[in-house]
């Protein structure tokens, strides 16, 4: 495994697709039609691809709502599965970072408020509901990624400090 994904054989082509800010919402969605071009234009290429990376760092969804990513997760499904049709075996994997669209802020409350936060900046427990509730507004979307395999680590270090 290499960060969490298959690691590819030694001599290969690999394809990295990017797609982002596409503002997926629920409806009419013209950047769909584009999509569909994508494996057939990989194929122009005239390369071998045998490994594909999918990766969309941000902005997936217009508004983090859970309709948006049923959108975006038909798109994703049928893409994946285009991009495998175009070249058997390169087993396409993706990999996701959230945007500011990607934050469901209906679920936000004034604990959000700058000037309150500004006061409480540095000593926030980072374990806590007050971080707790700044992440809570991109649910919709960790849950979105989970499908694909993809999770985001609970702590990380800094230095010698795990937060």
């Amino acid at each position: 495994m290499f960060l969490g994904f298959e690691r590819p054989k030694q001599n290969m082509t690999i394809a990295l697709v990017q797609i982002s800010d596409i503002h997926l919402r629920e409806g009419d969605n013209p950047v769909l039609d584009r999509i569909q071009a994508v494996a057939p234009d990989l194929r122009t290429l005239q390369m071998p691809v045998t490994a594909t990376y999918l990766l969309m760092p941000g902005d997936i969804a217009y508004s983090g709502k859970q309709a948006e990513y049923r959108v975006a997760t038909g798109m994703i499904t049928e893409l994946l599965a285009s991009i495998e049709r175009e070249f058997p075996g390169s087993n396409p994997q993706t990999i996701f970072a959230p945007g500011n669209h990607d934050c469901d802020l209906t679920v936000a409350t004034d604990v959000r408020d700058v000037e309150i936060l500004k006061k409480r900046l540095e000593t926030i427990d980072l374990h806590g509901a007050t971080a707790g509730h700044f992440l809570a507004v991109q649910d919709e979307y960790f849950a979105f990624a989970s499908q694909y395999g993809f999770s985001y680590p609970t702590a990380i270090e800094i230095g010698r400090a795990h937060v």
